[in-house]
Order: structure tokens, then sequence, then C-alpha cells
């Protein structure tokens, strides 16, 4: 089950690592890139003493 960020934010629970899986990777990564930036910086701006960590692709 996920909880959103904001659910997170409303209940005043402290945020201590995003994770943002890469999988599955596309082709063509541009959605993937974008979304990445815009967490990043979401994160970042609400979350401030969050780690943000990005999960590679494993094989």
């Amino acid at each position: 089950m996920g909880v959103s960020l904001e659910a997170v934010q409303r209940r005043n629970i402290r945020l201590h690592t995003f994770f943002y899986n890469l999988y599955p990777t596309l082709a063509d990564t541009t959605i993937q890139d974008d979304t990445l930036e815009y967490l990043r910086q979401y994160v970042s701006k609400h979350f401030p003493d969050a780690h943000f960590e990005v999960v590679p692709v494993l094989k």
C-alpha cells in the first residue's frame, strides 16, 4: 500500500527517505527524467531533511 506525499505532509509524518524506482526503464526516458527532477525538487522543498535515493534497474 502506498501513501501519497501529500498525506505524509498533512499528518506531520517525518519522511526519512524517499526512493524513486527507475524500473521499468523505456527507450525514451523523457518522462522518467522529468518525473525524477520534479520529485527531487518537491521532496527537497516540502521535506528538506529527507534523503532522496534513486533505485537503479537491477539486472
